[in-house]
């Protein structure tokens, strides 16, 4: 639905953002206008719904700090009715990123699950995320298992 292409400067690199929801929710059927807010330097960036969706192309450098990326979607009237963020390194990077959308204040199931039950997991924080690692699975052995 959204094809962020946010190329780097002299370097070539690209972050191809799409949007995600929760399983069965209809949260992005009525946006009409997507806005982008970039916060690290401050942009925003509209598009319009099209047939295919939404397209927003744009230029980072690439300074090496990090930045959000907010992504709101807007009704006719121009309310929110979706929105969700990402952090995301501005370093020379080619990059797949999806961003979960929901209505404002909400929470839902998330789209994906891990493969299997552990416990006893590593965890640590990522700028962009999390990483899960290892743990036991339900029997009880070690897993080497690795999430991001």
């Amino acid at each position: 639905m959204l094809a962020l292409l946010a190329g780097t400067q002299s370097t070539g690199g690209t972050l191809d953002v799409s949007l995600t929801v929760a399983p069965g929710s209809h949260v992005l059927d009525n946006v009409q206008t997507l806005r982008l807010v970039i916060t690290n330097p401050h942009q925003i960036q509209t598009a319009t719904r099209g047939d295919n969706g939404f397209t927003i192309a744009l230029d980072l450098d690439a300074t090496g700090s990090s930045t959000s990326l907010i992504v709101d979607g807007l009704d006719a009237s121009g309310a929110i009715i979706a929105t969700g963020a990402a952090d995301v390194s501005r370093r020379r990077l080619t990059a797949k990123i999806v961003i979960y959308m929901a209505a404002p204040n909400t929470i839902g199931a998330a789209p994906l699950a891990l493969a299997a039950p552990r416990d006893q997991i590593g965890l640590a924080a990522l700028s962009y995320g999390a990483v899960l690692a290892g743990g036991r699975d339900a029997a009880g052995a070690p897993s080497d298992a690795i999430a991001i």
